[in-house]
């Protein structure tokens, strides 16, 4: 279960990154099993900027890079930027619509082969593009939904809109800031409408209780040494 739980109630219910100064990965954030540690989640290095490490895959029950905070209604949205550069497939960092290891939807920065090729070492070599992963997963297992190439060297903004039982994920092309940071541009959709209700309570065969979440993670199934930059993540929960 998540060590922590809640939201920022301000207008329209959003929630931003580092409300504490002092403790920035405190409420209304939550983790896994354990609380936020500089050597996985560093706030620091870069200013303004949550830097992850990339620990273990979105199935495992231990050591997860993951932060997220909870949604509270019906319709939401989420976005963050991401800073990455992944060379295997064994890595990737992006965001996340959160349950549990068996329940999730997710759009990650990663590395694949170059379109049309099979796995052959491409990543030693050299080769390979960066692309915006789009996965699904539930009690029969995980699958990916969509796969769009994009230009690494630049962050990249990624959001989602849940209304509903759907959630859309879109990433944002050549997007200006404001002054606040927020990314405007054109949303380009990734994949197809998501269904979301494999979230909640009631999905499955199994007791679950724990409700729906949004956040960030970053996996590195090999040596643990990749990381991936975070800023602007934004939750908006709007009430019906």
């Amino acid at each position: 279960m998540p060590t922590s739980a809640g939201s920022r109630y301000l207008k329209r219910r959003t929630s931003r990154t580092s409300p504490n100064r002092a403790r920035p990965l405190s409420w209304p954030w939550s983790t896994l099993r354990s609380y936020p540690d500089a050597s996985w989640a560093d706030t620091t290095t870069r200013p303004g900027w949550i830097r992850l490490r990339g620990r273990h895959g979105p199935e495992s029950r231990w050591a997860q890079t993951l932060l997220a905070q909870r949604i509270t209604e019906h319709r939401a949205e989420a976005q963050v930027t991401v800073e990455a550069r992944p060379r295997t497939f064994t890595q990737a960092a992006g965001l996340v619509l959160w349950y549990c290891a068996e329940s999730y939807l997710s759009l990650d920065l990663t590395w694949a082969e170059p379109e049309g090729e099979a796995q052959r070492g491409q990543q030693w070599r050299g080769g390979g593009r960066t692309v915006l992963s789009l996965v699904e997963r539930d009690e029969e297992g995980a699958r990916q939904a969509a796969v769009v190439e994009v230009d690494a060297r630049t962050p990249v903004t990624l959001g989602v809109t849940v209304e509903g039982a759907e959630a859309r994920f879109w990433f944002v092309r050549d997007p200006d800031r404001d002054a606040d940071g927020d990314a405007d541009g054109v949303r380009v959709p990734v994949g197809p409408p998501l269904d979301f209700s494999r979230l909640s309570d009631d999905y499955g065969s199994r007791l679950r209780f724990t409700g729906a979440m949004a956040g960030i993670h970053a996996r590195d199934l090999v040596d643990a040494s990749f990381t991936a930059d975070f800023s602007g993540f934004r939750l908006m929960c709007v009430p019906d």
